[in-house]
Parts: structure tokens; sequence; C-alpha cells
């Protein structure tokens, strides 16, 4: 995989410097073809995706337990975002986290009225 210094080297040569500083994880899942449980590269990716759902659970916990907050993320474009961060082809973004302290005076919470909500 492309080192995140390089990556964030060229990204800074593209006018998107502030991925240099942005903390990151990667979630990476390796096996090879063999096993008990032979898998199709539909099943594969998955069974990927899941494990980074999971790993995304722990970080999200993780950086709440430091007074950190977080904002995962999905529906975005993993391809434009794969070509952003220089990603190698066989890496596929599935999930991504926002994580930061929040601001200090957060904006005030609406609800709707119940009558507009519930017929």
């Amino acid at each position: 995989m492309t080192s995140p210094r390089s990556a964030a080297g060229r990204a800074g040569e593209r006018g998107t410097e502030r991925i240099r500083h942005a903390p990151r994880i990667h979630c990476t899942i390796h096996g090879d073809d063999e096993g008990i449980y032979p898998l199709s590269p539909e099943q594969k990716l998955a069974f990927a995706r899941e494990q980074c759902y999971i790993a995304l659970g722990n970080a999200v916990n993780g950086a709440k337990s430091l007074g950190i907050d977080s904002c995962p993320m999905g529906g975005f474009d993993p391809a434009g975002y794969a070509k952003i961060l220089f990603l190698p082809e066989e890496y596929i973004p599935v999930v991504v986290c926002a994580i930061g302290y929040a601001a200090d005076t957060p904006l005030p919470k609406w609800r709707l009225p119940r009558e507009e909500v519930f017929v």
C-alpha cells in the first residue's frame, strides 16, 4: 500500500494539503483463496465490510471514551475516495469516519411538533 507520507505528499501537490494532517485508520482484510470455506469475490467483499464495521464500532466507542467525538459516514463515492488517497486498486473504501472534538457550543436541538409527526 502507498505509505501515508508519500500519499499525503502527492495530495498536497494537488491542493488537498489537509489530508496530510488528517488522522485515519486503515482497516484491511488480507487472506488467500484457500481455506475451509472458499468464498466468491462478492462474499469476500461482504465479509471484509462486516469486519471493517466491527473495527469502526470499536474506534467510535474508544474515541468517545477519550472524550473525542466521531461521525461515521457512508454514501460516498468509493472510487473517488480511493483516488484522492492514492489507494491501490485492490483496496475498496467502505466507510469514512470523521474523528475530532465537537464545537464547544452545540446548536440547539429541535423537534417537529407531535401533531406533524404522528397522524
